[in-house]
């Protein structure tokens, strides 16, 4: 028995040391996707021509929503390596900024139909963390 329980304990040791190597290299990718993000952003801002005021907007408003959502994920996943059940929480807060994107894309389009269907799946999002946040997390 004690043979099969250090085998054991061995594979977990190795599986946990693959998991943070993992984990690692996920951070380090999200950060240099914050970085390009960033430096596009940078670029959209200065082609900006003033010509349709919507295009412009839908531009700046993109690249700011996209570097939050990256900006989310990286925070998930270092949070996530101190206390591993934020990780749900982390993603359901991804999921709201993504849904409450759509619902600011889809107004300022008048797509009436898409900012509901955003807007509802956001709501969900919200209660599920609402739930998870009060019964699965520990104080």
């Amino acid at each position: 028995m004690s043979k099969l329980h250090s085998l054991d304990s061995s594979v977990l040791r190795y599986i946990k040391s693959f998991i943070v190597l993992f984990e690692t290299l996920i951070i380090i990718g999200l950060a240099v996707l914050v970085t390009i993000a960033f430096v596009f952003f940078i670029k959209d801002l200065l082609s900006l021509r003033f010509v349709s005021v919507f295009e412009e907007i839908n531009i700046v408003f993109s690249s700011i929503s996209i570097m939050i959502v990256l900006i989310e994920l990286l925070r998930t996943f270092v949070v996530a390596r101190e206390k591993a059940e934020r990780y749900i929480a982390g993603f359901l807060e991804v999921g709201i900024i993504i849904l409450i994107r759509e619902v600011a894309i889809s107004a300022i389009a008048k797509e009436v139909t898409h900012a509901l269907m955003a807007s509802g799946g956001a709501l969900l999002l919200v209660l599920a963390l609402f739930i998870y946040e009060r019964w699965y997390v520990k104080s």
